[in-house]
């Protein structure tokens, strides 16, 4: 099934009513939120939340009920591009990556720390 904007706004609106319903907008809004984002970072959700046609105060609040419905979290946190600890690795995954520094070290593409040293030396300390 192809998703298109319309149908994106129908999904929406679907949401936001039964979010209506189930008491979001009825409740008392009585505290106020202040925080400093990335001007970048906010224009660039401002953006994305008007193409969806959810106001910025919905969205935050559609948020905050789903912590609460969640007891937590509505995504898992990671963090990106974190290597893994040896222990978090599977057999096969260890396997792989053993497989590939061995390939590396058989391409003779391997310096010992040694020859760093010195090609360090050489291009970085030659100004004495």
């Amino acid at each position: 099934m192809k998703t298109t904007t319309k149908t994106l706004h129908c999904i929406v609106n679907v949401m936001i009513i039964v979010y209506n319903i189930v008491g979001g907008d009825n409740m008392q809004k009585d505290a106020t939120i202040s925080l400093r984002l990335d001007s970048e970072l906010k224009a660039d959700v401002e953006a994305i939340l008007k193409e969806l046609g959810i106001p910025m105060t919905t969205a935050i609040t559609m948020y905050f009920n789903q912590i609460k419905m969640r007891n937590g979290l509505p995504f898992t946190p990671v963090i990106v591009n974190k290597p893994k600890a040896y222990t978090d690795y599977t057999e096969d995954e260890l396997a792989i990556s053993v497989s590939e520094a061995m390939a590396e070290y058989n391409s003779k593409n391997v310096y010992s720390a040694n020859e760093i040293e010195n090609e360090m030396k050489k291009n970085y300390l030659s100004c004495k």
